[in-house]
């Protein structure tokens, strides 16, 4: 599970360490970070959202990474679930940290 993970980061961690942080959401659900760490070693957690950043690099994103996926250079894997009755379980499965894939809900076909 991911909770473990970062525990043990933050305790091996060196003094005034930096961690960056994206796509937590396994771990929404549990309480197991020894946050007293980051304040014992002086760390510096950084959070990151697609869409800070999106006005920089909007331009070279649609320059480079569609005609890389269009020629199959770039390749990315997806777990489709289809029906509006799946999401229960898919958003149960993000939670757990057992996806591997990103995880799309099609809710109707039209």
């Amino acid at each position: 599970m991911f909770a473990p993970c970062v525990d043990a980061a933050l305790e091996f961690s060196t003094v005034h360490a930096r961690f960056l942080e994206c796509g937590m959401m396994s771990g929404s659900n549990t309480s197991y970070w020894n946050l007293n760490l980051v304040i014992g070693k002086v760390l510096r957690i950084y959070g990151v959202q697609l869409f800070c950043l999106r006005p920089k690099y909007n331009a070279e994103f649609y320059a480079t990474i569609p005609p890389l996926l269009v020629s199959g250079e770039l390749k990315y894997w997806e777990d489709v679930m289809m029906g509006l009755d799946t999401v229960g379980d898919v958003v149960l499965g993000i939670q757990k940290g057992t996806n591997h894939r990103k995880l799309v809900v099609i809710v109707a076909k039209e």
